[in-house]
């Protein structure tokens, strides 16, 4: 269940892809705003980032004890990041614009088929560790799982936002 929701939510970025050209790609609503080129590489930088989360909680028994922390809990309870902007840490600040469209057809691709491995991979393995995410607590790999798929959401209302800019400009 938890893959197959992180499926649909990934492939409807996927298929969003398919609405934009590389000028649209690269325009940015405003200044302090991503474009949806830095987006995509945000989301697909993150997926990267919990995949090897989730591998690493399927390699050994580290941290079983440990839980998310209040907030964690909260969100993975609600299933849902809270409906509001999220001032991300200092690494956001240098998230790239794509050099292409086809990097992001190919990473955001490529990181699918990353995470489903991992969660492949987690499900099979007899080791249930937990890793440290680095405001929630501990996740074991369900919770990255989930958490990973959450995050799409979340950047959904975004990706909108960007939209919206994008049909002022382009008629989009």
């Amino acid at each position: 269940m938890l893959l197959d929701e992180f499926n649909l939510t990934i492939d409807f970025w996927i298929k969003s892809l398919d609405d934009y050209d590389l000028v649209q790609l690269l325009k940015s609503p405003g200044t302090g705003s991503w474009s949806m080129g830095q987006l995509y590489n945000h989301i697909i930088g993150e997926m990267l980032f919990q995949a090897e989360q989730i591998y690493a909680c399927a390699q050994r028994n580290m941290n079983v004890e440990k839980s998310p922390n209040d907030e964690g809990k909260k969100m993975l309870e609600r299933n849902d990041f809270p409906d509001m902007l999220i001032e991300g840490p200092p690494t956001n600040e240098h998230v790239v614009n794509p050099i292409g469209k086809e990097e992001l057809i190919e990473g955001i691709n490529s990181s699918k088929l990353l995470i489903n491995r991992a969660y492949e991979f987690a499900i099979n393995s007899p080791l249930n560790g937990k890793t440290e995410h680095p405001g929630l607590g501990f996740f074991g790999a369900d919770e990255w799982l989930q958490f990973c798929e959450m995050h799409l959401r979340h950047h959904i209302r975004q990706k909108s936002r960007i939209d919206n800019c994008l049909k002022k400009d382009y008629g989009r």
